[in-house]
């Protein structure tokens, strides 16, 4: 494990950093099987961190070429150098981002969980640009769950007050999210970073703008004990909701 993984401290029980990898495993593999895809030839792992997901994908998939993308360089770094993995250093808009192959999966953990409205549709457009056709998709986000174990229970993702701001917009939009930027001076190579609540309507409309992604699922509280994930194919040719979202 990596001394510089902010996901490995001495506050982070290990067991746990190794059970929310293969936890995520988990999810990929009964996409898989659930929705009659084949063995993926290529993956990739966005944010990658050091590794907490990627270490499980590469030992699982071992025919796979797997590839890491992540802000920070020493991220990037320790997986290449200990998981043998291709990387891509991620920016802060991939909006438009092509990488060099399409992707059969894409696992994005707890990525959507921290960006503003533009960043989330950003992150989508990148997924839908770089799966390959059949391509899956599995993406997280804090729910409904996130908002009872806030309120009604001793764990709390930030402040009541910073919850607050975001849980707001949530209530009015489906979708809110507050930047620790505004509240704390905090080190973070994005531009915005901070706290996002997603309602699965709200994901699911933003799913829907997207030419050729076909929703699969939508399991809440199905990573971590607390974050929703969605699953998304890639289809070519597939139909477009025209909503206004």
């Amino acid at each position: 494990m990596n001394p510089n993984d902010t996901e490995n401290t001495q506050k982070v029980d290990k067991a746990l950093y190794f059970q929310v990898g293969r936890n995520a495993l988990d999810l990929c593999v009964n996409a898989l099987l659930w929705n009659d895809c084949e063995i993926p030839k290529t993956i990739l792992d966005m944010p990658s961190g050091s590794g907490r997901v990627l270490r499980h994908l590469t030992a699982y998939f071992k025919d796979s070429e797997v590839h890491a993308s992540d802000l920070y360089e020493h991220h990037l770094n320790f997986c290449k150098e200990e998981f043998g993995v291709h990387s891509i250093l991620a920016t802060n808009d991939n909006q438009h981002a092509l990488c060099a192959k399409k992707y059969d999966l894409i696992f994005v953990g707890s990525l959507l969980t921290h960006l503003p409205l533009s960043g989330f549709k950003s992150v989508l457009d990148f997924i839908a640009n770089n799966l390959a056709n059949k391509g899956i998709a599995l993406i997280t986000f804090e729910g409904r769950f996130s908002i009872f174990a806030q309120q009604k229970t001793n764990w709390k993702f930030v402040s009541d007050e910073l919850f607050d701001v975001a849980y707001q917009d949530y209530l009015k939009h489906g979708f809110g999210f507050v930047d620790y930027n505004q509240f704390e001076e905090m080190s973070y190579k994005q531009d915005n970073y901070g706290f996002a609540l997603s309602s699965p309507s709200f994901v699911i409309q933003q799913i829907f703008a997207h030419e050729g992604l076909r929703l699969l699922s939508y399991k809440e509280q199905a990573w971590n004990n607390h974050q929703d994930c969605c699953v998304i194919q890639k289809i070519d040719g597939y139909l477009q909701t025209t909503a206004d979202v």
